[in-house]
C-alpha cells in the first residue's frame, strides 16, 4: 500500500508542475474524465485514479484558450462501491480572462436492476466548486494590425464564486465488469447558478447554466475479448439556447493501447490515441501493480475558424490502482 501511495504522490507532484494553463476540456472520449461534467461518473470502475489533463485550442491564435487540470477519483469499496468521491483542480486561461477552481464531487450508487440487468447500477452525483477569477484588459489581444481604443481598457478586476453541479448515470454492469459488453447513459445540470465574472467592454462575463446528456455501448465480441469496440455521443445544451453535439468511435486492447476519433456539431474533427503501461512492462517499478495510461488528442476545425484557428491538442496521463485487489 505505502508503495501505490508513494507512486500516487510522485505523479501528483508531476502533475502540479506540469499542468496550471486553461477551462473544463471536452475530450473526445467522454469516460476519460467525464466526472468534470457530470459528478456521477466519480471513480464508475472500482479504481483509485489520478490524472492529469493539459489542451489547448486554436494554436494560430495568440492567447488562445488553454485547460489543465489534475483530477482525483476514489471508490469506497466494500464488495460493491456505493460510495465514491472526487476532485479537481482546474486553470482555464482564454485572452485577458483566467480562471482557478477547485471542485468536489460526490456519488452515491444503487442497484436497481432495470431493463432486466441484476448487475446494473444507478449513480447520483453531485459537485461544488469554488473558483477565483481574474479579468485583466491589459492583455486584450488585437489582430489583423489593429490596435485596441484606450477608452475601452478597464481595470483589471478580481472575484472569487462558487457554483454547484449534479447529475445522473445509468451503467447496465457492475463496477468490477469493464470489459464486458454493456451500455450507458447519462445527464448533467452544470453551473446551476448564474454569476457574474467581471464586465468588459462588450458587456457582463456570465458563467451561465448548461446540460449535457451522453449515452454509448460497449461492445466485446465474447466473454475472453480483450478489446472492445464503444460508440458514443455528447450533447451539451447552454441555457442560452446553443447547443453542441459530439460522436466518437473508441477502440481498446486491453491494458495496451486505444484509438478514437470523432467529429463535433461545430465542425471539428478529432483523433485520439495512448498507450498504458501495466506490471509487466518495462516501468514495474513505478507501476506498482497499476495501470499507467498516457494519451494525446488532435483537433483540426473545418469551420469559419479554418483560416486562423489551426490544430488543436490535449494530453492527458492517468494513474489507476485497481481496488478490488489484494494490498
Amino acid at each position: 500500500m505505502i508503495n501505490k501511495l508513494l507512486t500516487l504522490i510522485f505523479l501528483l507532484c508531476i502533475s502540479f508542475s506540469y499542468s496550471f494553463s486553461q477551462q473544463i476540456p471536452n475530450w473526445s472520449s467522454y469516460y476519460e474524465n467525464g466526472f468534470m461534467w457530470n459528478p456521477a461518473l466519480t471513480a464508475k470502475w472500482s479504481n483509485l485514479e489520478v490524472s492529469v489533463t493539459h489542451r489547448h485550442d486554436w494554436t494560430g491564435f495568440d492567447d488562445a484558450p488553454q485547460t489543465s487540470s489534475v483530477g482525483v477519483q476514489v471508490p469506497f469499496l466494500r464488495r460493491v462501491t456505493r460510495v465514491s468521491m472526487g476532485g479537481f483542480l482546474e486553470r482555464d486561461a482564454v485572452g485577458p480572462f483566467s480562471k482557478n477552481s477547485f471542485t468536489y464531487t460526490y456519488s452515491y450508487r444503487i442497484a436497481p436492476k432495470l431493463f432486466g440487468n441484476r448487475l446494473d447500477q444507478l449513480r447520483l452525483g453531485i459537485g461544488a466548486q469554488v473558483n477565483q477569477f481574474r479579468y485583466n484588459p491589459n492583455k486584450l489581444t488585437p489582430f489583423d494590425g489593429l490596435e485596441v481604443d484606450p477608452s475601452l481598457i478597464q481595470e483589471a478586476q478580481n472575484g472569487v464564486g462558487g457554483n454547484i453541479t449534479v447529475g445522473a448515470f445509468y451503467l447496465s454492469v457492475d463496477d468490477f465488469n469493464d470489459y464486458k459488453t454493456h451500455y450507458y447513459f447519462g445527464a448533467s445540470f452544470n453551473q446551476l447558478l448564474p454569476s457574474k465574472l467581471g464586465t468588459n467592454f462588450l458587456g457582463n462575463i456570465v458563467a451561465s447554466p448548461h446540460a449535457t446528456l451522453h449515452a454509448g455501448y460497449r461492445y466485446l465480441r465474447s466473454r475472453r475479448s480483450r478489446s472492445y469496440t464503444e460508440p458514443n455521443v455528447m450533447i451539451i445544451y447552454a441555457f442560452d439556447k446553443s447547443i453542441n453535439i459530439m460522436a466518437n468511435l473508441k477502440y481498446e486492447q486491453q491494458e495496451a493501447y486505444w484509438i478514437s476519433g470523432g467529429i463535433v456539431s461545430n465542425g471539428e474533427f478529432f483523433g485520439q490515441m495512448g498507450i498504458m503501461f501495466n506490471e509487466d512492462s518495462f516501468l514495474e517499478n513505478l507501476i506498482n501493480g497499476g495501470l499507467l495510461k498516457l494519451g494525446v488528442k488532435a483537433d483540426y476545425s473545418l469551420g469559419k475558424l479554418r483560416p486562423y484557428a489551426g490544430i488543436g491538442y490535449e494530453v492527458y496521463m492517468a494513474y489507476l490502482f485497481d481496488m478490488d485487489k489484494k494490498f
